[in-house]
């Protein structure tokens, strides 16, 4: 109901996104993760030359058939981030830091900056996909746009 299509609707959408990218010779199978890597790299000082490798992920669906329910995950084989040292202690990402509850050196922090990575990616892939399951992704865009395309002058 919240994501405008049914379970098996959404599994299919994955699977057909999945295929597509594996005949187009993708790495890794994802809808867009590397959207919240760079934004939160950026936001909390991490190396941004690292997003391409860290964007690499595998989402996975698993449709039960006779229940309907449908379990999704999202795989990082290599997700480098930090909370100390490098861009993490300019004032503002250190304030990022700070509200995600991932400053400073415990033992826990970075483990935790990692996890939130990876469950905003798995929420943005499974809102992509849903949008393009209900066949609003388009319609979105274009609704969403920020005035006319810029034309080249040439």
């Amino acid at each position: 109901k919240i994501l405008g299509c049914t379970t098996e609707r959404l599994y299919m959408a994955q699977k057909t996104l999945k295929e597509g990218g594996i005949r187009n010779g993708q790495f890794g199978s994802n809808i867009n993760t590397v959207n919240i890597i760079a934004a939160m790299f950026i936001a909390t000082g991490q190396d941004t030359a690292s997003t391409a490798e860290a964007s690499w992920s595998h989402l996975t669906s698993e449709l039960d058939p006779k229940t309907g329910a449908l379990c999704m995950s999202l795989y990082f084989p290599s997700l480098p981030v930090g909370t100390v040292g490098g861009g993490t202690g300019y004032p503002m990402q250190k304030e990022a830091l700070k509200m995600l509850r991932c400053d400073g050196d415990g033992p826990d922090q970075k483990e935790r900056l990692a996890g939130l990575i990876a469950a905003f990616s798995l929420a943005l892939d499974v809102s992509t996909s849903s949008a393009v399951a209900n066949d609003t992704f388009t319609a979105s865009h274009m609704r969403l746009a920020r005035g006319e395309t810029p034309q080249p002058h040439l």
